[in-house]
């Protein structure tokens, strides 16, 4: 029988909604780390991209997880009217960048339109291309000298 933190790694390697909450009515708290990373993170570094990825940050968040940074959740959950929201109040978002250890190439210094490009989120990217976003904005490039790419790369 799978532990409760099993069964919740389980649920973000399949992205399957049903095994997060099972994860999290056995008890996993929503916002503890587990291995120093908190359950929102781990997902974002999981390997698997699928359309049922924005459900499974949904699921979280329904379940109480924080994350302070609104314009990235936005993209996480393929929330186009809340990204617009977020950047009418701050223009300058379209110019962050982020930081995410994922499985596949790390996106380091990336902008948001990186983020949605890699996880396939297309209600994100389209927003953040109608309120001009650069196609051709680099990733920071990483002590390796890998990275550096274009978010269409």
């Amino acid at each position: 029988m799978p532990t409760p933190q099993e069964t919740l790694l389980l649920g973000f390697e399949t992205h399957s909604t049903e095994k997060i909450q099972e994860a999290l009515a056995a008890g996993v708290k929503v916002n503890r780390r587990l291995d120093g990373k908190t359950p929102l993170t781990l997902l974002v570094e999981m390997y698997l991209r699928s359309p049922k990825f924005s459900d499974c940050v949904r699921c979280l968040m329904q379940a109480g997880a924080r994350c302070s940074d609104i314009g990235f959740l936005a993209v996480l959950l393929d929330d186009a009217e809340l990204l617009e929201a977020e950047l009418r109040k701050n223009p300058s978002l379209i110019q962050q960048q982020v930081d995410i250890r994922c499985a596949f190439t790390p996106l380091l210094g990336a902008s948001l339109l990186h983020v949605a490009a890699e996880f396939g989120l297309v209600r994100a990217a389209a927003a953040l291309l109608e309120a001009g976003a650069d196609v051709e904005a680099k990733a920071a490039v990483d002590e390796y000298g890998f990275n550096g790419h274009t978010p269409i790369f």
